[in-house]
């Protein structure tokens, strides 16, 4: 039988946990020099020629954790298959650019931080509670940054909870029925220089141009239900603005109708790395919606894939598949409008513009 080992995230790991086989998982151990590591056989069921392969769904490190409850993750595979010393890293780092000297800001970090703890010291009870507010909105955005990309889901509702808290409005109550266009409103509007930047990235990409079509027509049929102090809202938005505000949209619906139901956000919204034109990091270049159950040898067939989102109700996912899925927003197009909200509100609560 042949092993691999792997490292898996540290925790209290009391003596050996035999795994007894199941599903290829061996044991869970502590290694002479203090990792933790998971032992695997590689011993799986190979198709035969001309035969269909089912598709496994169920992730065994997931599912492990969930019966130890505790968070299981491998790092770094060892050994593999022959026992040889492997030594890849099979998490990849949050970020690939090159930080350096050049990056750190002091002007910028000192303004921060002296405008959190002056505010916290207030005599005004509302400043202290705003400086409280901005510190967990940082908060939210550094574990964002520590979980992308290899918790996607998560970072990527922090983005969204990072915006919404922004552009919050606790002065008033919301008008029922509303929500997603009040939330979509107040993001497109939290920098129309962004707005322009963004679009046009995303414009100069022919692939891009349907699907920004699409979020323009879009745009008009939202705009044709409207009226009042809505409809003279979104008839001042400009055409960078327009787009943005669906791309926002489609990622208010997709965290309320899909997540909300136990779906992740697709892969496909992650940073795209290695491709030609900024727009692919503001857009993804896939939209697949479905997995595939079963592999068959040298063909495909309908019933081997299944729809991810068929349990959504029919005109929630008419919307997804018609525009929706087109202009849902990356992850790098989020971190982008999250970062500039949080600068927006420490301009607010120091009373004057960031260094």
């Amino acid at each position: 039988m042949n092993l691999s080992c792997w490292r898996l995230t540290e925790f209290n790991l009391s003596g050996q946990i035999e795994l007894q086989g199941k599903h290829g998982l061996v044991r869970i151990r502590r290694s002479d020099d203090g990792a933790v590591v998971l032992v695997e056989s590689d011993e799986l069921t190979a198709s035969t020629l001309g035969e269909s392969k089912p598709a496994t769904f169920a992730v065994s490190d997931a599912i492990l954790g969930f019966v130890l409850d505790i968070g299981i993750a491998r790092e770094k595979a060892l050994t593999r298959y022959d026992g040889y010393y492997w030594g890849e890293a099979v998490r990849p780092v949050q970020s690939s650019r090159a930080i350096s000297q050049s990056d750190f800001d002091a002007d910028t970090f000192a303004w921060i931080v002296d405008t959190i703890n002056l505010a916290f010291q207030s005599k005004s009870k509302s400043e202290a509670i705003k400086a409280i507010r901005c510190q967990h909105l940082m908060d939210t955005y550094n574990n964002g940054r520590l979980m992308y990309p290899n918790y996607c889901s998560e970072t990527y509702v922090s983005m969204l909870r990072i915006i919404e808290a922004a552009g919050a409005d606790n002065s008033s109550p919301r008008s029922r029925g509303r929500t997603r266009l009040e939330f979509a409103m107040k993001a497109a509007q939290i920098s129309g220089q962004i707005n322009q930047e963004v679009v046009s990235a995303i414009d100069a990409m022919p692939v891009f141009k349907p699907r920004t079509d699409k979020a323009r027509a879009k745009f008009a049929a939202v705009l044709a239900k409207q009226d009042g102090d809505v409809a003279a809202a979104l008839s001042s938005f400009d055409d960078s603005t327009q787009v943005a505000f669906v791309c926002f949209l489609s990622a208010y619906v997709y965290r309320n109708k899909f997540m909300h139901i136990g779906f992740p956000i697709p892969d496909s919204v992650k940073e795209a790395f290695g491709y030609v034109g900024p727009g692919a990091l503001y857009l993804p270049l896939s939209t697949g919606l479905a997995w595939r159950r079963t592999f068959n040898h040298g063909a495909l067939f309908e019933n081997d894939f299944i729809e991810l989102h068929e349990m959504i109700e029919p005109k929630d996912l008419s919307d997804f598949r018609d525009t929706f899925a087109y202009v849902l927003p990356t992850w790098y197009f989020l971190r982008t409008f999250a970062r500039e909200a949080i600068l927006q509100q420490l301009e607010i609560l120091s009373g004057s513009p960031r260094p």
